[in-house]
């Protein structure tokens, strides 16, 4: 029976899910009291789709064997894994009750249940553990967490702003991020000064940080004043440079954007995000294409996996007039993400080439995440293509 086991695991990592699952029926076949093979049998179920019969043998070795913490912790994850939060709930409860001193045990299961959605049962483990005592300052950033996703706003900033120790920091500039989302700009700006002086080796991030939430709530121009300002102090600073650059392009002034990313440049030639993004720049504007493709090579040449990137280079090879070229660093991009930018050159240079129907799959694949997708609909437009 072990030897069989041995095999099922193989063949499940081996994504041979039949394979394993007739070798872990031969272990119980030989040995019917196997219990980790009848678990095995249960998760290769569940990877096969047959996630009713998954979870009815996992519940029943639950229920011949109802001290024993490890089918119950399996079956907890099954549960999750289906969405059946308040069976999960309940099981999550048994187990507690189960396992009053086992506070590790009990954070790793409210863990579980906070990544998986189910926050009732999450928040509730949360709460006990911090009544116990039970590593404080981490409760508080869970409960703020679960807070956050449950959509209430009020809470969770005030779990963040009462974390202490090594977690404070993060906490802080999240109850910032929420307090701009709130209208509270000016608390989230006390709090983000406050915390520049705390931490004076984070006060670039904080600045940047700061500057992107107040962009990100519909105000680039206070944005680029904040940058402004921080750059005041720290005039050459390229990470500053950099934002400043990017808040600019966001608002269309190319100029300043195009002049922060020389600056940058000027200090690190081979800084690869600002080599991608005045490369790209200039391929959307159709100038300096040969010098743009140069810099996105060069950028290439050092994060080669890298999506913008990839599509930069698809886009100034589109713009020079190779598209067949571009395809393959266009796919590669899309691959990894296919947001609505990707989406939308990917789509016009399959169309380009003929390749309508892909082209028409693309765009409206990108159109079902976000059915307002911008450079989805200019480039349809300027197409004249209707989906």
């Amino acid at each position: 029976a072990p030897l069989w086991y041995a095999r099922a695991l193989d063949r499940r990592q081996q994504s041979d899910l039949e394979g394993a699952l007739d070798a872990v029926d031969t272990a119980l076949d030989q040995d019917p009291e196997h219990r980790e093979a009848a678990l095995l049998r249960t998760q290769i179920l569940f990877e096969q789709g047959r996630r009713d019969k998954a979870l009815g043998e996992l519940s029943d070795i639950v229920d011949d064997a109802p001290e024993a913490r490890r089918p119950r912790v399996a079956y907890v994850r099954l549960l999750l894994s289906a969405g059946r939060y308040d069976q999960a709930s309940e099981q999550l409860t048994i187990l507690a009750e189960q396992n009053p001193r086992d506070l590790d045990l009990q954070y790793s299961l409210a863990l579980l249940a906070l990544e998986s959605g189910a926050m009732d049962s999450a928040e509730a483990i949360l709460q006990r553990l911090l009544r116990q005592g039970y590593r404080p300052n981490e409760m508080r950033l869970h409960l703020g967490q679960a807070a956050e996703q449950r959509g209430d706003t009020k809470s969770a900033i005030d779990y963040y702003l009462k974390v202490k120790g090594g977690e404070s920091l993060q906490a802080q500039v999240q109850a910032a991020r929420l307090m701009y989302s709130e209208g509270r700009g000016d608390q989230a700006h006390a709090l983000i000064t406050s915390l520049t002086h705390q931490y004076p080796e984070q006060a670039t991030l904080l600045w940047i940080s700061e500057a992107d939430m107040r962009a990100a709530n519909g105000d680039p121009e206070s944005a680029l004043a904040l940058l402004d300002r921080a750059l005041e102090t720290a005039p050459n600073n390229p990470e500053l440079l950099y934002a400043r650059a990017m808040t600019a392009g966001g608002l269309e002034n190319y100029q300043a954007m195009e002049a922060d990313l020389r600056r940058v440049l000027e200090q690190q030639p081979d800084d690869p995000a600002a080599l991608n993004a005045l490369g790209y720049t200039w391929a959307d504007q159709g100038v300096h294409l040969e010098q743009a493709h140069e810099m996105i090579r060069r950028a290439l040449e050092q994060q080669p996996n890298d999506p913008a990137i990839l599509d930069s280079m698809g886009w100034v090879l589109y713009r020079l007039g190779r598209p067949e070229d571009a395809l393959p660093f266009l796919r590669r991009a899309y691959a990894q993400f296919p947001d609505p930018e990707v989406s939308a050159h990917l789509g016009e240079v399959l169309w380009v080439l003929g390749e309508e129907d892909d082209a028409r799959r693309v765009w409206a694949t990108a159109l079902e995440q976000s059915p307002e997708a911008e450079p989805i609909m200019e480039t349809l437009q300027r197409l004249e293509v209707t989906l």
